[in-house]
């Protein structure tokens, strides 16, 4: 059966009893086809964590948003939305909320453009 595909959590889970029978990491990486240091990565998190599905929390992506601009975010996002009638609508503009001082100096004016003040082509 050399066209069989072993699955990798089997992988896992073999090298770590192999290792445990007794058998050298090089040993085990040659008979599963995988690298040493994977042999040695899986028992270490068997030992460490008990369980070979665990994942460090500390993968993805990182922020964007950090400090305060991530706290304006979220009080824009919770903050009470007004009731607008269409009375409202028509005689007065509709409240917002005012953009932090770290924002106010990225806000563009109405008719301007963030190219240096070079007029727009």
């Amino acid at each position: 059966m050399p066209n069989r595909k072993i699955s990798n959590d089997l992988k896992e889970r073999r090298a770590v009893v192999l290792i445990m029978v007794g058998w050298e990491a090089e040993a085990v990486a040659g008979a599963l086809g995988v690298s040493e240091r994977s042999v040695k990565r899986w028992t270490e998190r068997m030992a460490c964590h008990g369980t070979l599905k665990y994942r460090s929390t500390l993968t993805g992506r990182p922020r964007i948003l950090h400090g305060e601009t991530l706290e304006y975010v979220r009080d824009l996002l919770h903050a009470p939305l007004p009731s607008i009638s269409m009375r409202s609508q028509l005689y007065s503009p509709p409240t917002t909320m005012c953009p932090p001082p770290f924002l106010r100096s990225i806000t563009l004016e109405p008719g301007r453009s963030n190219n240096g003040g070079k007029p727009e082509a």
